[in-house]
């Protein structure tokens, strides 16, 4: 499929972008309202300037990329979980890529990667049950142990402060007894770097799906279209909310609100045809090749609705984009960045990521000042990660 980032859309000229308010709440910090999140043209023409498969010595082979981020506009840093590693595109100069973290037991080794968490000063933290600190140059520092609680449960951390406390989300991790539908709720914690002390400051809801019980166990069945929880972090602040509606708010290192953006549309139909496609995609990619598995996904319940997003990420300057909720037969998606003074800062249309069984993952992984970096992948599950250049911010 060719690359579609807003070039040669003649529409964009002539559409009306959709209403967009700017409010002061009373709290005292900016809201933004969306009358909706379809409708916006693209603004611009996106340059590519980078991409792994155009390397010097040759294209680097990735295996399910679990998430990027930025180093300034110089270097794009890669999380590999299939391959268990951590590489750094260079983008100065020839691009070329170089593994700074690989997998091992050791300091600066990593295990499973659970979450790539920027901090200031272009410093990363790349967490596998361990925090391993690697400096702005990509440099390994060192290798914290988190408390023991991180053993039991996946954290997520969002923002790693100047104390060592944290400020994070805990990973998928409910059992549920009970068959039906079921939903995880996500909670805000902000703890203590021993882990003695924490506070939960907000909830969300998180992933659902249907509890099947078989002969094998309890089946987690996906739901199509389904709700979850969305969560980005540029170090500092961190964007979150659930799929449910678009009501997302921007925390500070503290937790406290500093920016909302919502909208009162209703979410988009999902017609009949697409949600047997949505059937269909689900019964080619059975876990197991099982009657009972098979019975269970056939039997997948699936939403009306989209869900009101899709795609979440914050920028190094606090701007938030989003990227709109598509139907499985969609070949793109829509990304809109807005600022907390309420300007557009671009549009850009991509290839959308082809669909997991569970929402959450999309295609772009990271956004700079300047770029973003966008995730690509064949029909035959090849990965491979481009950098595109954002088009200057339209003056109107």
């Amino acid at each position: 499929m060719a690359l579609v980032l807003g070039a040669g859309v003649a529409c964009s000229d002539v559409e009306e972008r959709p209403p967009l308010s700017f409010v002061q709440a009373e709290a005292g910090h900016p809201v933004v309202e969306l009358s909706t999140l379809s409708g916006w043209p693209p603004t611009g023409s996106p340059r590519r300037v980078a991409s792994t498969n155009d390397l010097e010595g040759g294209p680097l082979l990735l295996n399910r990329v679990h998430s990027g981020l930025f180093l300034g506009d110089s270097a794009l840093v890669i999380a590999d979980s299939g391959n268990g590693e951590v590489v750094v595109l260079d983008l100065r100069q020839s691009p070329r890529a170089r593994t700074v973290a690989p997998p091992g037991r050791g300091p600066g080794e990593l295990g499973r990667i659970i979450a790539l968490t920027p901090s200031a000063g272009a410093e990363f933290f790349v967490y596998d049950g361990r925090l391993h600190h690697f400096d702005a140059s990509a440099a390994y520092r060192r290798t914290t142990d988190l408390p023991s609680r991180s053993r039991r449960i996946d954290l997520l951390p969002l923002v790693i402060r100047p104390d060592s406390s944290l400020l994070y989300v805990p990973g998928d991790q409910r059992v549920f007894d009970q068959p039906g539908l079921r939903r995880d709720t996500v909670p805000l914690i902000l703890a203590s770097s021993s882990g003695e002390r924490s506070d939960t400051l907000a909830t969300w809801l998180g992933l659902e799906r249907e509890i099947h019980p078989t002969s094998l166990g309890k089946l987690m069945v996906p739901v199509g279209y389904g709700r979850t929880f969305a969560v980005d972090s540029n170090g500092s602040e961190v964007v979150i909310g659930s799929t449910d509606s678009l009501a997302l708010r921007v925390v500070n290192a503290a937790g406290e609100t500093v920016f909302e953006i919502g909208s009162d549309d209703p979410p988009a139909r999902v017609p009949s045809d697409a949600r047997s496609a949505w059937i269909e995609h689900l019964e080619e990619r059975l876990p197991i090749d099982n009657a009972e598995v098979r019975r269970a996904f056939a039997a997948s319940p699936v939403r009306e609705t989209l869900p009101a997003f899709a795609g979440l990420k914050i920028d190094p300057d606090g701007g938030v984009w989003i990227g709109e909720a598509i139907q499985i037969d969609a070949r793109a998606r829509r990304w809109i960045g807005l600022s907390r003074e309420g300007d557009v800062l671009g549009v850009v249309e991509v290839p959308r990521l082809p669909f997991d069984r569970l929402p959450g993952r999309t295609e772009i992984i990271a956004f700079a000042r300047h770029h973003f970096a966008l995730l690509r992948k064949n029909y035959l599950d090849e990965e491979w990660v481009e950098v595109w250049r954002l088009p200057d911010p339209d003056p109107s």
